[in-house]
């Protein structure tokens, strides 16, 4: 199943209940628990207002990881329900029944949350249908406070969701160097991280003498090999 995101991104599924058909990029947004009204304050990704800096910000890389899945199959299946199937605009924009974008997404194995509301979610063999070079780490994900002990976990998360292949040490660690850029008080800060130099990622750390410290390749190397991150994708 998709891995929830974080509060405020995920969506109140009871708002979307009553609709009765969406624009497709919603759909796909809501497919991995992310409010289509979140994208919509920054520029959704592929619209004329999408800000240079999204591409550094994890919930527009979940969405576009998503996206490039939906359309890869819908490109070769070309069986996506559409309202109109004349209908010129754009294909993220064209709207599509919501129970039968439900039932499209069972059929061809794009797991769905459980609180999807056009129908009761069904397993599907994960990543079954995508092309192995679309789905290279699972979805963002996140964690319980209460179940984590390192502050940089929920950064590690992100970069996990986000790396080109979560098997290769250095990609998770570009990953996080890109995650580590978006500045505070942006949507996509994540604590503690504090920017990149040349030793590394920064992240704050009050135990320290300047109150920074680093995550370099090796210790990440160290923190990917613990337990909690042991069935990375």
């Amino acid at each position: 199943m998709p891995k929830d995101l974080r509060s405020p991104y995920k969506p109140c599924f009871q708002h979307y209940a009553n609709l009765s058909a969406l624009p497709l990029w919603e759909l796909i947004a809501l497919s991995i628990n992310l409010d289509p009204e979140e994208l919509g304050k920054h520029g959704r990704p592929g619209s004329s207002n999408y800000p240079s800096y999204a591409s550094t910000i994890h919930l527009y890389q979940g969405f576009e990881k998503q996206r490039r899945i939906v359309l890869s199959i819908a490109n070769s299946t070309n069986d996506i329900p559409f309202t109109n199937s004349n209908d010129t605009a754009p294909i993220d924009e064209r709207y599509v029944k919501c129970e039968e974008f439900h039932q499209w997404a069972v059929n061809h194995n794009v797991d769905l949350p459980k609180e999807f509301p056009w129908g009761p979610a069904q397993p599907a063999s994960q990543y079954a249908a995508e092309p192995t070079s679309l789905r290279n780490g699972p979805p963002i994900q996140t964690h319980k406070i209460k179940t984590r002990a390192d502050p940089l976990d929920d950064a590690i998360y992100a970069a996990l969701g986000s790396a080109i292949n979560t098997k290769v040490n250095v990609s998770v660690f570009e990953a996080l160097k890109i995650i580590a850029q978006v500045p505070r008080g942006l949507p996509g800060y994540i604590a503690p991280l504090a920017g990149v130099d040349e030793e590394g990622v920064k992240y704050l750390d009050a135990s320290t003498s300047t109150g920074i410290n680093h995550v370099t390749l090796k210790s990440l190397g160290n923190r990917l090999r613990s337990a909690k991150f042991k069935n990375r994708c």
